[in-house]
């Protein structure tokens, strides 16, 4: 992969990282709007199975973080390994 290549997936991966935010955001605003208009006219059983999704959901979305975080630190490593080697390139045609 060149460089630019790398750079790209890493700005894509950014972005998803974003997305990924901005969604969860939304979604507890949702929930948060939800459980205040309902609140009286809920039953247990309705609040608790709101929680639980909410709480499932944001595992969910915890997880997928995780993931394009590891993503991200691979690809840091491999641009920093692919510059490593461009950088010592012309060296190694001189010797």
């Amino acid at each position: 992969m060149d460089l630019a290549a790398i750079r790209e997936l890493i700005a894509l991966e950014s972005a998803q990282v974003d997305a990924s935010f901005e969604y969860w955001l939304g979604a507890s605003f949702a929930v948060v709007v939800a459980a205040h208009t309902g609140r009286e006219s809920m039953s247990k059983f309705l609040k608790r199975a709101l929680s639980g999704a909410y709480l499932l959901f944001t595992l969910g979305t915890l997880i997928k973080f995780w993931a394009d975080a590891s993503e991200i630190m691979h690809l840091n490593a491999l641009l920093l390994d692919t510059e490593l080697d461009v950088d010592t390139a012309p060296n190694r045609a001189a010797a």
